[in-house]
Formats: C-alpha cells, sequence, structure tokens
C-alpha cells in the first residue's frame, strides 16, 4: 500500500512538472490505475503541492509524542521485575516502572509472550523439551 502511494505521488508530480493539469492527470491515472487510482481530491492536493515547489514524495512528519513506553529497556526492565518476582501484579510493575497498567499488561502479552497461571508469570510458549517433561511427569502421576 505504502508502495503504491508513492509511485502515485511520483506520477503526479511528473506530470506536473511536464506541466499537466490536475484534471488532466486525474484522468490520466484512473485509465491507468483503473480503481487502484488514487482519488480526485488525492490528486489535486499532491498536484498543488508539487506547483509550489515541494520536492519530497514522501509524507510529512506526524505529529504527537512519540511512542516511548514499549522501547526495550522497557520491555527489559519489566521482564527482570517478572523473573525477579514471579508473583508480581501487573499494578506493581506499572508503578515500578512508571507507565500504564495497560502498557504493562500489553508487554507482558504480546512481547513477552507470557500468561498468568496460578498467581505467577509464566512464559506463554513451552520449548519441545519443556514439553516432553511436562508429559513424562503427568504419566507419572497415572
Amino acid at each position: 500500500m505504502e508502495i503504491q502511494k508513492l509511485e502515485h505521488r511520483s506520477v503526479i508530480k511528473f506530470l506536473v512538472l511536464e506541466g499537466h493539469s490536475p484534471s488532466n492527470i486525474y484522468e490520466r491515472m484512473v485509465v491507468v490505475y483503473g480503481d487502484h487510482a488514487p482519488s480526485r481530491t488525492r490528486v489535486f492536493e499532491w498536484a498543488h503541492r508539487f506547483k509550489d515547489g515541494r520536492l519530497s514524495i514522501e509524507d510529512d512528519p506526524k505529529c504527537g509524542r512519540p511512542i516511548t513506553a514499549t522501547d526495550d529497556q522497557t520491555v527489559k526492565a519489566i521482564e527482570s521485575l517478572i523473573i525477579e518476582d514471579r508473583r508480581i501484579t501487573i499494578h506493581q510493575i506499572a508503578d515500578a516502572v512508571g507507565i500504564s497498567t495497560g502498557t504493562v499488561d500489553g508487554i507482558i502479552h504480546d512481547q513477552l509472550h507470557m500468561t498468568k497461571v496460578s498467581a505467577r508469570w509464566v512464559p506463554h510458549l513451552l520449548t519441545p523439551d519443556q514439553r516432553y517433561e511436562r508429559v513424562q511427569a503427568c504419566q507419572e502421576l497415572l
């Protein structure tokens, strides 16, 4: 999708530099791209940007606060807290690290792949050896 947007913008820029009108550019793009052509509004918007001297076909940087809570340092801090005390709660982790409980929950489940089992955090995925050992232990109990 992103490559196609950049391709469309390149075509618009090229045709603007050749002196074509936005209407003509849109019509030509519909003929070539069919259903995958950008909307008329988008063609006009980018044509005007290029006429006004814009050189880049890339998106402008987005404004707003960058995402920093899920950086590697935070993930490692959460992982070390869990390894230190497998009975630690999400609220305790959030207080210790200084981020929201929702973010802590996302990091634990999505990045560390852990789940809470019987009040302890355990890795969600077992290695084949761990799986084999558990099966053997269960069979011995039968």
